[in-house]
Formats: C-alpha cells, sequence, structure tokens
C-alpha cells in the first residue's frame, strides 16, 4: 500500500484517533487511483495531469468511489479560511501564478547557514 493511499494511517491513525481537522494533501504525482480519496487523500496535487494520464480526483473518479466531498472540501476551505489564504490569495492559478510559484527567492543567508 502506498503511504498516501494507507487508510489505516490517514483515516484510522490520523483523523480518527489523532483528531487531525486539517486537510491531507498527496505529494505531487503520489496519487495511483481515485481510491485514495476514501483512503484519506483530500486533495491531489498539482491537480493537473502529469504525461498522458488525467487527474484522479476529477469527479467521475471521486463520484465512483462514493468520497466524503463534504469533508474533504471543509477539510481544504478550513485551512483556507483559519490561515487567511482565502482574503489574500497571492495568484490565479492559471492567470499569474508563475512569479510567486516558480521564480521567487525563498532562501537567505540564515537559511543557508542551518542547512550547513
Amino acid at each position: 500500500v502506498h503511504a498516501c493511499g494507507s487508510e489505516r494511517v490517514l483515516v484510522r491513525d490520523l483523523k480518527e484517533a489523532m483528531g487531525f481537522r486539517g486537510w491531507v494533501m498527496s505529494d505531487w504525482w503520489a496519487v495511483h487511483s481515485a481510491e485514495a480519496a476514501v483512503r484519506g487523500v483530500d486533495q491531489e496535487m498539482p491537480g493537473t495531469p502529469a504525461g498522458k494520464r488525467a487527474a484522479y480526483f476529477d469527479s467521475s473518479g471521486l463520484q465512483a468511489q462514493h468520497a466524503d466531498l463534504p469533508d474533504m472540501a471543509a477539510r481544504v476551505l478550513s485551512g483556507m479560511i483559519t490561515s487567511g489564504a482565502i482574503h489574500n490569495e497571492a495568484c490565479r492559478v492559471g492567470c499569474n501564478c508563475e512569479e510567486p510559484l516558480y521564480k521567487t527567492v525563498a532562501t537567505s543567508s540564515e537559511h543557508r547557514m542551518i542547512a550547513r
């Protein structure tokens, strides 16, 4: 079982036993099927297909797996609301995200010193 498809770890342990209220996001292209939605993954990243493969978390895949869409959406939106991201968007995907996501230098001399 892939880590992003382990219902025991993501649902039973993390969300139920530990009471985790945040959302579980996959690593990029780490989801192997739409079943990951019912096994605890709330968001498939990056959300765009790798090569010719379509995203697994599309409407037909999630409905076929009987995913708990209201819970998945509530977890993602809750994080956006509590962090303030919903009111202070940095960019809009497909419009103007290239600069903040791919060209911003996010390091400093302090970061380099810690990394050594």
